[in-house]
């Protein structure tokens, strides 16, 4: 069995910017850098040593520099995969937040989140069809079976 280890990168400029992040390439800022190496050796300290590593990090600045850190520790080298990105905000991105702020739109309170990335699946029970939810808009279910990742991401 695999373990998977999910990591957001910490602190980056444009936090303390106050500018829409997204596809903004900004940087982690000293804290963001701090945070980042504790976030590595918090990592090492979980992941048993002679443990086969794999590294996948977004190709943007804040989230390289934290995967940087981690692959340091590990001795391993990052894949940089564009795929990774977070939600891009088109052109709202690196401006002011409020100017986000005040165009922003909520999503419905029910329904489907179409901006969801990854699919979570539950496997089809023997004798019985599939959910009659949709997988991509589960609403409130217990935790999934599995998560199926895209055979070209692993």
């Amino acid at each position: 069995m695999r373990t998977l280890y999910v990591v957001t990168h910490p602190e980056a400029t444009h936090h303390v910017e106050g500018v829409v992040g997204g596809w903004h390439d900004s940087q982690l800022t000293p804290a963001g850098v701090r945070a980042a190496i504790s976030i590595a050796q918090a990592l090492r300290s979980q992941v048993p040593d002679g443990a086969e590593v794999e590294l996948f990090s977004s190709d943007l600045q804040r989230t390289r520099r934290t995967a940087e850190e981690v692959a340091g520790l590990f001795g391993v080298k990052p894949v940089l995969d564009r795929r990774l990105r977070e939600k891009s905000y088109g052109e709202a991105e690196g401006r002011p937040q409020e100017w986000l702020d005040r165009r922003f739109v909520p999503p419905p309170g029910s329904g489907c989140n179409t901006t969801r990335v990854w699919r979570v699946q539950r496997p089809r029970r023997r004798g019985r069809g599939a959910s009659p939810r949709d997988p991509l808009c589960p609403g409130p279910q217990p935790a999934p079976d599995r998560v199926t990742v895209p055979r070209q991401m692993r």
